[in-house]
């Protein structure tokens, strides 16, 4: 693929690489017959996605989803995300605990039955 890269043909495909590199793109594709027959099936593959969701892609998305919304709606305040941190720590800790102390207490229960 001499300087072409698979980057590039996929930029080819989706119609998005610079007029320079699309000719040499081009040239590529002219050279390698299994290369084209490969993109070809791409583009051909892109295309149906194109005709099949363009009418989805060009719907308005709903207002949740604007920018303003994502910042102030879904997003945790700082002393919320804190709380959790602090809680889990906490929940851990109690059951480091109480592991270490039921270790402790079986412990102690074997020896004394084995004396």
């Amino acid at each position: 693929m001499a300087g072409i890269t698979e980057t590039e043909i996929q930029l080819y495909i989706d119609h998005s690489l610079s007029e320079e590199r699309k000719l040499a793109v081009k040239k590529h594709l002219f050279d390698d017959l299994s290369a084209a027959q490969r993109v070809g099936a791409n583009e051909r593959h892109a295309d149906a996605l194109r005709r099949a969701l363009g009418p989805v892609a060009e719907m308005p998305l709903p207002s949740i989803f604007e920018p303003s919304n994502l910042e102030t709606e879904l997003s945790l305040p700082p002393t919320m995300t804190l709380n959790s941190i602090t809680g889990a720590l906490f929940a851990i800790l109690v059951i480091y605990v109480a592991w270490g102390w039921g270790g402790l207490l079986e412990h102690q229960i074997a020896h004394y039955l084995l004396r």
